[in-house]
């Protein structure tokens, strides 16, 4: 204590005698809070210690001992660029989207097609001729498939043109497009996407016929189109941005459950990675829906060809709906 060379110690430990057989507490002294940097490598070297004493108690030789509680393993790292994982992501969603918005700009197209010629075989008092040759059921049938046809043709004519492109192409815009391309490697997600492409093409072209039937004139029928499709096509900018920001997934999840959305939702999703149970229960729920759209709007087709100038309210649709077949 009289030794005035002697200098202030900051830390003092104090490790028993028969540590790690007969105790584990060590004692430590600090001139004030300890260090992360001290405490961390001491604990470090106490509990290899404390290990070692452990397995020497259950027979292990000292050396075999200290070899076992020095084993670590080897952690490779590997680091992939910032924003590799999510460019893949948008990059096999393209197609989807692209199916999805194909779908809905082809309805646009071939929509303003039905109409047309509908309301000019009412206009011009054709469809009487036509009727007399063939039943409303089977012009229903014929107009239905004629569209769903000359749909299906531009969206064939689409594919094709890209899958050249996707083949003929070289450097970084080939490899894009064959990322791009990649989902349709599966035979499942093919059969899915022809399958949502059908129905949502049937499920709209059948509203798009019921309205050319209730139509006098181009007028009537896009005061009636308009806010069909603002209804339908409104939703898609949500869906769209919440696929390729990986966001709104309640939203475009509910919307998947609504049948007058679920093809446009669920073409866009099958990039992102969709479970079979839904794809499978939303496929159910929405073919039941167009089975019964079919039944209520070919009532309504039938009743409303040869009802010239009468615009039909709610009621009378309701009640046209209700009406069965003579």
């Amino acid at each position: 204590f009289g030794d005035k060379t002697a200098k202030p110690l900051d830390y003092a430990v104090y490790v028993p005698r028969g540590f790690g057989v007969q105790t584990a507490d060590v004692r430590l002294w600090s001139s004030e809070q300890p260090g992360a940097n001290f405490v961390q490598p001491l604990q470090t070297v106490l509990t290899q210690d404390l290990r070692t004493a452990y397995l020497e108690s259950t027979g292990l030789a000292r050396d075999q001992a200290r070899t076992a509680t020095s084993l670590v393993p080897a952690i490779a790292v590997s680091t992939p660029a910032p924003g590799g994982g999510r460019e893949r992501m948008l990059v096999r969603s393209v197609v989807p989207l692209l199916s999805a918005y194909i779908l809905l700009m082809s309805l646009l197209l071939s929509g303003n097609w039905i109409l047309q010629g509908l309301v000019e075989e009412r206009s011009n008092k054709l469809i009487e001729t036509v009727l007399a040759c063939i039943s409303p059921d089977e012009l229903l049938y014929g107009k239905l498939a004629g569209t769903v046809a000359v749909g299906l043709t531009m969206v064939l004519v689409w594919g094709l043109c890209a899958t050249g492109a996707a083949v003929a192409t070289q450097g970084a815009v080939g490899a894009f497009l064959q990322a791009a391309l990649a989902p349709l490697a599966s035979p499942w997600i093919i059969l899915v996407m022809l399958y949502f492409f059908l129905a949502g093409y049937l499920m709209v072209s059948m509203i798009l016929l019921a309205i050319g039937a209730m139509s006098d004139s181009m007028r009537d029928a896009q005061s009636y189109l308009t806010p069909v499709l603002l209804v339908i096509a409104m939703p898609f900018t949500v869906v769209a941005q919440g696929v390729l920001s990986n966001s709104g997934a309640t939203a475009i999840k509910v919307l998947t459950w609504i049948p007058i959305y679920t093809p446009f939702t669920m073409l866009a999703r099958l990039g992102s990675g969709v479970s079979t149970m839904e794809i499978v229960g939303s496929g159910v729920l929405l073919a039941v829906f167009i089975g019964i759209e079919f039944v209520l709007l070919a009532r309504v087709f039938r009743a409303s060809l040869l009802n010239a100038g009468q615009k039909p309210n709610l009621a009378a649709l309701a009640r046209l709906m209700q009406r069965t077949p003579a």
